[in-house]
This record gives C-alpha cells, sequence and structure tokens, in this order.
C-alpha cells in the first residue's frame, strides 16, 4: 500500500510541500503500531524479492524550515486501501493535520478511477512477479493508475528502458533509479507490502507459496 501525491496540479504542484509531507511520516513506526508484523514495512515500491527493490529506507530532505498558513488538502481513499486499513488513512490524515495540512478525504468504489485530487491512498497487487507490474502498472503516464498524478516523462523513458533491457543487473539498477525520483521529488509514499499466510498439516507434501496467483501450488501437494 502507498500513497501518492499529485505533482501535476493544486497545492503539491510545489515540490517542497511534497517533501514535507514525506518526511512527516514516520512508516515503520505508523504501520507497525497498527498493523504489527501482519505486514513488510516498505523502504521501496517495488516488493523485496523484485528487482528493482531498495532493501534501505531513505531519509527525506530536511523540510523543517517551511513556514506558513495551513493548507488544504484532498485526499480519496480507494475501496481496496478502505476495507481494510481505513484506520490507518485516518492515522496518516492526523500526521498529515500535526504537520499543518488539513485533509478532507473521501472514498471511491471506482479502483481505476484518475481523480484529480492531492492525495491519493491506494493498494496495488502486479498481475505478475517482476517489477515492470508496479513501474508500468502505476507510473506510466498514459496509462498507470496514478501516472496522472506522478507520472513523467523520464519516469516513461526509464520504464520503457526496464522493459526492454535483458540484464538483470542492469533492469535492477534502471528500477531502482526511478524509486531514486519518486524520493528525490516526493512523489509516492511506500507503506508496507502485504504478507499471505498459509498452514498446512505435518503429513500435506509439496507444499508451498507462490509470490503471484495461483499463490498455493495445489497441483503439487499431496498428502502422505
Amino acid at each position: 500500500l502507498f500513497v501518492a501525491y499529485n505533482a501535476r496540479s493544486g497545492p503539491l504542484s510545489n515540490k517542497r510541500l511534497r517533501q514535507q509531507l514525506l518526511a512527516a511520516v514516520d512508516v515503520p513506526a505508523l504501520v507497525q503500531q497498527r498493523l504489527g508484523a501482519t505486514v513488510i514495512v516498505a523502504t521501496s515500491l517495488v516488493p523485496p524479492g523484485l528487482l528493482g527493490h531498495n532493501p534501505a529506507r531513505r531519509t527525506p530532505p530536511d523540510t523543517t524550515d517551511i513556514q506558513g498558513p495551513r493548507k488544504k488538502l484532498r485526499g480519496v481513499v480507494y475501496t481496496t486501501f478502505a476495507s481494510a486499513y481505513q484506520d490507518l488513512a485516518r492515522d496518516l490524515a492526523a500526521v498529515f493535520q500535526r504537520s499543518g495540512f488539513d485533509l478532507e478525504l473521501s472514498f471511491s468504489r471506482d479502483p481505476m478511477s484518475r481523480d484529480d485530487v492531492d492525495l491519493l491512498f491506494r493498494r496495488w497487487v502486479a498481475d505478475f512477479p517482476d517489477a515492470d507490474g508496479f513501474m508500468t502498472g502505476l507510473l506510466n503516464s498514459s496509462g498507470g493508475i496514478i501516472g496522472h498524478a506522478c507520472g513523467s516523462p523520464e519516469i516513461d523513458a526509464l520504464i520503457r528502458r526496464g522493459r526492454s533491457e535483458t540484464d538483470p543487473t542492469l533492469r535492477s539498477d534502471i528500477y531502482r533509479e526511478i524509486d531514486d525520483i519518486l524520493m528525490r521529488e516526493a512523489l509516492v509514499l511506500p507503506l508496507f507490502h502485504e504478507q499471505m499466510l498459509c498452514v498446512a498439516r505435518p503429513e500435506v507434501e509439496g507444499f508451498g507459496l507462490r509470490r503471484f496467483r495461483p499463490h498455493v501450488p495445489f497441483e503439487q501437494m499431496s498428502v502422505r
């Protein structure tokens, strides 16, 4: 799950304000307090185990010198986020409130809607186990679900390079470069990656879990 900042229009077209919002959230503390060990705290948009994942959490720029009147922001929480993590959205709104932002939240049932708001609280599961499923599906400026808010020609060019590159090391570097842009430009606040837990009795053989559907390889399993 993540929060995307609208850099195209509205108050958050100001990069310094986006950086202030990014720096305001202590993600590990917030996520662990609300969800504990049931999820993996995100250090990048790409999940662990995929090319381009950055395991090191970066420190946002210092924005403590920003002053001025309180800023009014509009945010939309999509159904897939709100159904299970509505309390987390309210926790984030409280953090932004303490940082000088008044956030008005609304809820949307359309997972593909491209709302013209300042903050987008979203959940995303890629269709296949590759970083491109996250970069293209989310950030592509013409078709990504948050591309209208925080996509750019620079990110689009890197996405195209990542899709055509065959060297895994170079592909990983490309996706990390995109992740660096997201942090530097304060475009996306990654929160956590969901975990799926599954338990089998001792007599079940061939049990395992996959990263993507079908998660459980039933065709390989048998009962001893």
